[in-house]
């Protein structure tokens, strides 16, 4: 009978006991990959049922669902926003006695103290 389990953070390796895990990616949430694993080994499934908060087993409904958010959904998140064309943005220049801000001028009276 195969068990399904989740995990936090499917970057890392799990090794519990003598064997190792690695979980697949699925979902990046909060900066941590969720990540999910199948077996149908009895052994397995209870060194990983054993190995505390960061892996939980989960049904084969919440199985399918986190394997059905596929990477490229995420990566669409991920992917930077473009930006919009003529952005207007604030300038500041300073010319001797005068400063523009924007399309504003401002002037102002330099003393000479040398």
């Amino acid at each position: 009978m195969k068990k399904y389990f989740r995990t936090t953070n499917a970057t890392r390796l799990y090794r519990i006991g003598n064997k190792s895990f690695k979980f697949e990616s699925c979902v990046l949430k909060s900066s941590s990959w969720i990540g999910v694993y199948e077996t149908e080994s009895e052994e397995d499934a209870a060194l990983l049922s054993s190995y505390g908060k960061a892996i939980t087993e989960i049904d084969k409904a919440e199985f399918d669902d986190l394997k059905k958010k596929d990477l490229s959904s995420t990566a669409q998140q991920l992917a930077p926003k473009p930006k919009e064309k003529n952005q207007e943005k604030d300038a500041v220049t300073v010319l001797s006695d005068e400063i523009s801000v924007g399309k504003a001028t401002y002037r102002d009276s330099i003393e000479d103290k040398s």
